[in-house]
């Protein structure tokens, strides 16, 4: 494929200085070459409880991670520089030797998200970290320096050298790179939210299946232990027959903090339900089944034009296949929340509840005749911390699932095909909302084409 706007990449060198080595220290203190995981990742404390378990094969694949610059067109190149770190023993072998149970990984953009998915790498034996890749020279460099891996500012001048992405780059970067990731044949983990719209994402499904490669959405609520274990619960048949569920997340965005990416409707043309909203739309539609019929309100009460594409409180009610209704209420203008998770099934013989708690305890409960019975909790204080929220275990069970998924040819749980349902889900209700009346899911999308 003819590359368009390439610019003439220069290559670099960084060296195992005093600062060099001080500055990774400073970073990543806990990594260095003898260091244990559980004492390297014990350093990376941030609330998420995770236990998965550690598959026999690695992978090679590439992170692609907020803080890009726009891009123009699928094809065009991002030009840059370019460099290597001395890699160190926690990241893997280089990529001569490397066996071919690994996967090829670059982290593809080094902002905020690319901490968890760097660490789940790092702790997963078949990822094979080769590059970080950012627009940004300066955060390329100093991620490569802080895990010992090679680092670009052009992620198409690296695809040839790895075998999968893992984007997290913003919204409107994720079509134009999974279709050029999977152009070059490689395997796709793109962050939620998929899109900015429908038709971004029919294209990354098409093209990516066109290309006979993995496509997988981070999901990664549904890759954690409490989830799996509601779903569980759900799809057993020990809640007896679903009828109604709940959700509802609250927390504060401050105006001053709004990311620049998401203060243009070009950039990003949706509110709170699209993008934070699709995580427990998913939950909903996972555990109590496909979403047929729905409609939503809400209004802006902090973020005001800041964050012009939608709203920053919504509503949303749902009606499901089997005949249960639920509801999702969602908020990024509450500064003091109850709690931040709060997820309720309710069903004929039993009533489960998944919340998170401020104090950040994690509680999966279950009511029936016994009364209210405690089944899974994590807690903070006596609990390991590299479980939690950035830690080494808190996007593991996805990221082992998608190498898992490459080396054994299978598709993903949360698969594009599965990840564009609560897109459409949300964008018909917010459409219904605006004529004061519920749709039909299926009916909406048919007018729409």
């Amino acid at each position: 494929m003819t590359r368009i706007a390439r610019m003439t990449a220069t290559t670099g060198q960084t060296t195992g200085s005093r600062q060099g080595r001080k500055r990774r220290q400073r970073l990543y203190p806990m990594i260095r070459p003898g260091r244990s995981f559980s004492r390297i990742f014990a350093s990376f404390a941030v609330p998420c409880r995770w236990s998965f378990a550690v598959a026999s094969a690695p992978i090679r694949v590439i992170c692609v991670i907020r803080g890009f610059a726009p891009l123009a067109v699928p094809g065009a190149g991002l030009g840059g520089g370019s460099g290597e770190a001395p890699r160190n023993q926690v990241c893997g072998n280089d990529m001569e030797g490397t066996a071919m149970d690994k996967v090829r990984i670059a982290i593809i953009g080094c902002g905020g998200i690319s901490r968890a998915h760097v660490n789940a790498h790092m702790a997963e034996p078949r990822s094979d970290v080769i590059y970080c890749v950012d627009t940004n020279e300066a955060m390329a460099r100093e991620k490569a320096e802080a895990i010992g891996c090679k680092w670009h500012t052009d992620y198409e001048a690296i695809l040839d050298e790895v075998d999968a992405v893992d984007i997290c780059t913003p919204v409107h970067l994720h079509a134009p790179m999974t279709i050029r990731a999977a152009e070059a044949g490689k395997h796709v983990m793109c962050e939620k939210i998929m899109a900015r719209t429908i038709e971004e994402a029919e294209t990354m499904i098409e093209a990516t299946d066109r290309a006979g490669v993995i496509f997988m959405v981070a999901f990664v609520l549904r890759y954690r232990p409490e989830f799996q274990k509601l779903h569980e619960m759900c799809v057993s048949g020990e809640l007896g027959l679903i009828h109604q569920a709940f959700c509802s997340t609250h927390m504060f965005m401050a105006p001053e903090g709004v990311k620049p990416w998401r203060t243009t409707v070009e950039e990003f043309p949706m509110g709170a339900l699209m993008s934070h909203g699709c995580h427990y739309v998913d939950q909903l539609q996972w555990n109590v089944g496909r979403i047929v019929e729905t409609v939503a309100v809400g209004n802006r009460f902090t973020l005001g034009d800041i964050i012009p594409g939608g709203d920053d409180t919504e509503c949303m009610l749902m009606r499901h296949e089997n005949g249960a209704v639920s509801s999702y209420v969602e908020s990024w203008a509450t500064p003091h929340p109850m709690q931040g998770i709060r997820l309720e099934i309710y069903g004929k013989q039993a009533s489960a509840r998944l919340i998170y708690c401020k104090d950040g305890k994690r509680q999966l409960w279950k009511s029936d005749e016994s009364g209210m019975n405690l089944v899974w909790e994590f807690d903070p204080d006596k609990q390991d911390h590299m479980d939690v929220f950035g830690g080494a275990k808190d996007m593991h069970g996805q990221i082992e699932h998608f190498i898992e998924c490459i080396l054994d040819g299978k598709q993903p749980l949360t698969h594009g095909r599965e990840a564009i349902r609560p897109m459409q889900a949300i964008a018909c209700a917010t459409a219904a909302g605006e004529d004061h009346t519920m749709y039909n899911v299926d009916e909406w999308l048919a007018g729409r084409e």
